[in-house]
């Protein structure tokens, strides 16, 4: 089997293609108010496609070594005929919205999709050249419909050109040219707030956990997340080694609620310079028996799957006024979470440091507060600010999170926990607001 080398490797995530009932729908309800916008449009016989970048304004990206974009892209599929089964089906057997494909940028198709395909993946489309200077394969995942696709482009473009993203997907033509007024041009904030894609949360079955770490080591060379310390050097973890609060979490929430959770990257994180990996891969395993949040997305979507996108933003309470502002529903914690802040013995160092006014806008805003380190004199300063949407369908399938790091790297025990509890309280409100309505 051909290894991953330094030559040959996964450098990005290139595009996320979701399956939706009504495209136009999805994206002013749910994409829009993350700062992505539509700019491109391609249709064929039986569905349509938008393509989204978070920005509409084409000129304020750059494309690098003629090869992808800095951020993420999304494309937004809806089928347009009633004949189209397999599409319909598909999205039946999801109970609503989900991911269809996640793209990787890579140094070399043939080669990527060769070693996927010797580790066990099963190929849908074998490598070929759509278009010139692209190169294109595909395979399918460990996950339940789910499709990897490897691109690598070698285009060769002007100074103008570097600016224009839809250099990149020749097939799609400029949305303005077709549709000039399909989408409204909601009021930009002053800088861009969704900045980029942070990590892709999964969920599998009970008992799955260390074969899905298996499967994407031995077809897409992840490994577990390895965190750089200073003066450290990275180390051969080919045997994947699951470590305890760094790349692994055993998280228990309630006597059937909990969870375990690893975390892989196509190349370690770094805490000298507090850099993240390019692609960061959470894999959440369902407890035995239990009744939380992944038992039941596995339930309603069919199988394991994609729960949800997050997006790093450096600014979190601009980006939640401007998603809240264009409709978008977040899970609110309750004001008992607040005040139960200064009580949790790892966030005391954060919340000594932290100007009230943040303190004041985390109830405000509803975001989740999470410290990587301990209260310890010497410990850096390092928190995480998350918060997450309410699901996109009325099953507890896919959502979004929003999540803004300082000097953190990782993923806090507390962090998960925030997440179950937030969705548990949101989940344990909706219950009780059914079972006070009034029969007749």
């Amino acid at each position: 089997m051909e290894p991953f080398t330094d030559d040959i490797y996964i450098k990005t995530i290139d595009y996320i293609e979701f399956w939706v009932g009504n495209a136009k729908s999805f994206i002013k309800c749910f994409l829009q108010p993350l700062n992505y916008h539509p700019v491109a449009i391609r249709r064929t016989e039986k569905r349509v496609q938008f393509l989204l970048v978070n920005s509409p304004q084409l000129a304020y990206f750059k494309i690098i070594d003629g090869a992808h974009l800095e951020s993420t892209c999304f494309i937004v599929t809806a089928a347009t005929s009633e004949l189209d089964t397999e599409f319909h089906n598909m999205r039946q057997a999801h109970n609503g919205d989900f991911i269809k494909s996640i793209a990787f940028n890579c140094t070399d198709v043939d080669l990527c999709f060769d070693r996927a395909v010797a580790g066990g993946a099963k190929p849908v489309q074998q490598p070929c050249s759509p278009f010139q200077s692209i190169r294109t394969a595909t395979i399918t995942s460990p996950f339940f419909d789910v499709d990897h696709v490897f691109i690598r482009r070698t285009l060769q473009l002007t100074q103008h050109q570097i600016h224009n993203p839809l250099m990149l997907f020749p097939d799609f033509v400029e949305l303005s040219r077709t549709m000039p007024n399909t989408f409204s041009k909601t009021q930009m904030p002053s800088a861009p707030t969704t900045l980029s894609l942070d990590h892709v949360a999964t969920c599998v079955k009970n008992g799955q956990l260390m074969e899905c770490i298996k499967w994407y080591n031995q077809c897409l060379g992840f490994k577990l997340m390895e965190i750089i310390k200073d003066g450290d050097v990275p180390r051969d973890n080919d045997d994947q080694k699951l470590i305890e609060s760094e790349n692994y979490f055993n998280v228990s929430v309630g006597e059937d609620i909990g969870l375990r959770m690893a975390v892989i990257s196509n190349q370690p994180a770094s805490m000298v310079t507090f850099t993240l990996p390019s692609i960061m891969w959470v894999i959440s395993e369902a407890a035995v028996g239990g009744k939380g949040q992944v038992e039941q997305f596995v339930k309603f979507n069919g199988g394991s799957g994609i729960q949800h996108l997050a997006f790093l933003t450096n600014d979190i309470f601009k980006a939640v006024d401007y998603a809240r502002h264009n409709l978008m529903e977040f899970i609110e914690a309750p004001d008992y979470y607040y005040n139960n802040l200064s009580k949790r013995e790892e966030l005391k160092k954060v919340l000594s440091h932290m100007d009230m006014t943040v303190i004041d806008d985390l109830k405000t805003h509803k975001v989740l507060l999470d410290s990587e380190n301990s209260s310890a004199p010497d410990a850096k300063e390092s928190y995480i600010l998350q918060i997450f949407t309410k699901p996109i369908c009325d099953t507890p399938t896919f959502f979004f999170e929003v999540i803004s790091r300082e000097n953190a790297l990782g993923f806090g025990k507390g962090n998960i926990k925030a997440l179950f509890e937030a969705v548990e309280m949101s989940q344990h409100r909706e219950l009780n607001e059914i079972r006070e309505v009034p029969r007749e």
